[in-house]
Order: C-alpha cells, then structure tokens, then sequence
C-alpha cells in the first residue's frame, strides 16, 4: 500500500472543504428557505427534498432560532414557518 502524494490528496482535500463551505453556507444563511425562488421549475421530488431539508431544521432548531436568508432581513424559523407560502405542508404537520 502506498501513501499518496501531495498532489494527489489536494483534489480530495478541496472537495471537503468544498462540501463543509457549503454545508456552513446553507445553515448560516438560510438557503433553503428560499424554497418558494426555487419551487416554481422544481418537480414534485425535487420540492419534497427542498422540504424535507427545511423541516429537519425546523424539528432541530426552536422557533425563535435567528437565521439569515439572503433573500430579505434576518428572521427566525417560527417567523418563516408562520407566513412563508411553501411552507404550508410543514404548517399543517406541526398543526395536527
């Protein structure tokens, strides 16, 4: 078994933190509640992932977690849960 060598670790190590950027990047600015810029060209499986990220959220984290969307001021998850159009399904989960 052979070690690798510098040049060939750099791809993986950048696909890491390429994938940790992005994972910061969507909890910290509250990408996927901008579902409703996304949903309009989605398909139906589509629109159920970008659901189903949303309510892992919404199950982990309280109501008044602060999070910063990128499309408007900053916001809590209640607040969007409570008047974000896309958001009906999870409404009506949480509700019954």
């Amino acid at each position: 078994m052979t070690a690798f060598t510098v040049e060939q670790a750099l791809p993986v190590i950048f696909m890491a933190l390429m994938g940790v950027s992005m994972l910061i990047y969507v909890v910290s600015d509250g990408y996927d509640l901008g579902v409703g810029m996304l949903m309009h060209r989605a398909t139906p499986a589509e629109k159920d992932t970008l659901v189903a990220s949303i309510r892992m959220l919404v199950d982990t984290f309280p109501p008044e977690t602060v999070v910063y969307p990128g499309h408007g001021p900053t916001t809590t998850l209640g607040a969007e849960l409570a008047r974000n159009p896309f958001l009906a399904e999870l409404r009506t989960e949480r509700a019954g």
